[in-house]
C-alpha cells in the first residue's frame, strides 16, 4: 500500500477494496493496519485512507474497544488522534474501562505546553459529547482544566458545555 501511494500518488482501487474486505477479520485488521500506522509514522494520505475505512465500515464494538485502549496507551501522534475520532464518532456503548483509558489519554495533555491541533480539539469534543454522561465530577473537573489549558476559539466553549 505504501509503495503504491508513493509511486502513483493515490491508492489503487483494488488495494482499497482489499483493505475494505479485510475489515471483516477485525482483530487482525486492527493489529495489521490501524495499530501499525499508529506505531509507524503514517503520512496524512495513509491516515486519511484508513480513517475513511473506519468511518464507512461496520466494525464490532468489542474489537473497536480493544483497539481504542491500545491506541490510548501509545504516545500520541496524528494517526492515533484521527483514528480515535473516527471510532468515537461511531457512538458505541463503551465499557467503563475504555472510557477511563480514553480519559487518561486526554488528561495526559494537561502537562503539554504546546498548542494542540484542531484534529485533537475535535477528537476531544467528540469524546466529551458522546461520553460525558459517564464521567464523575472529579473527571469532569480534570477534563475542564485540560480544555481551558488548550483553548480553541470555537471548540472549547462546546467542550465546556458538555462538561458542565
Amino acid at each position: 500500500m505504501r509503495e503504491d501511494l508513493r509511486k502513483n500518488k493515490k491508492l489503487n482501487f483494488h488495494y482499497f477494496e482489499s483493505l475494505r474486505k479485510a475489515i471483516y477479520k477485525t482483530n487482525a485488521w486492527f493489529q495489521a493496519v490501524v495499530l501499525y500506522f499508529c506505531q509507524n509514522n503514517a503520512t496524512s494520505r495513509e491516515i486519511q485512507i484508513v480513517e475513511t475505512l473506519l468511518k464507512q465500515m461496520s466494525i464490532p464494538p468489542l474489537s473497536s474497544a480493544v483497539a481504542m485502549i491500545k491506541m490510548a496507551q501509545m504516545d500520541p501522534n496524528p494517526a492515533i488522534i484521527h483514528f480515535l475520532k473516527a471510532l468515537i464518532e461511531k457512538k458505541y456503548k463503551l465499557p467503563k474501562r475504555v472510557i477511563d483509558s480514553l480519559s487518561d489519554f486526554f488528561l495526559k495533555f494537561g502537562s503539554v505546553e504546546q498548542e494542540l491541533t484542531v484534529a485533537w480539539q475535535q477528537t476531544f469534543l467528540s469524546f466529551c459529547s458522546q461520553y460525558s454522561s459517564s464521567f464523575d465530577e472529579m473527571l469532569k473537573v480534570s477534563l475542564k482544566q485540560v480544555a481551558e489549558l488548550h483553548k480553541h476559539h470555537s471548540i472549547t466553549a462546546e467542550i465546556l458545555r458538555f462538561l458542565s
